[in-house]
């Protein structure tokens, strides 16, 4: 049974790719298969949410995926916040003050796996964690 079942009205489909890539062989192709529709009543594209909202969908994710990694068999490893997509919710929860949590992440995110990919994520948020840190008052008072 999933964790916090009410939170898979919003966004389910992204659960159910999510959990069939870890139980499952996935393959791609350039092929437009299906379509995207938004409805009227659609609870996230386009809409506004808060912070508390996108930390208990993501830790459902977290829940649900770690799940069903334990159900084939394999650790539960997952974890949204020590990922390339957690860069975007950390500067959504602490905005301009989020410098520490972007130097951890991606500290965190190329320890696991070195690439072309991790290491341009890497330069990118030290980059930006560091613009971050120094506010321009900082760097007025470095010229007097």
């Amino acid at each position: 049974m999933c964790p916090n079942i009410g939170m898979l009205k919003v966004m389910a489909d992204v659960f159910i790719v999510k959990a069939a890539s870890l139980i499952g062989s996935v393959y791609s192709t350039d092929l437009p298969l299906t379509r995207y529709r938004l409805h009227g009543n659609n609870g996230y594209a386009g809409k506004k949410r808060s912070v508390e909202i996108e930390q208990l969908f993501y830790q459902t994710q977290d829940e649900f995926l770690n799940l069903k990694l334990e159900e084939g068999g394999y650790k539960p490893v997952l974890s949204f916040y020590d990922s390339m997509q957690a860069k975007g919710f950390y500067r959504l929860k602490y905005g301009r003050e989020c410098s520490s949590e972007l130097f951890f992440l991606a500290t965190k995110v190329i320890t696991w796996h070195v690439n072309w990919i991790t290491i341009l994520f890497c330069l990118k948020t030290f980059f930006l964690a560091f613009a971050f840190k120094v506010t321009p008052k900082v760097l007025l008072e470095s010229r007097a």
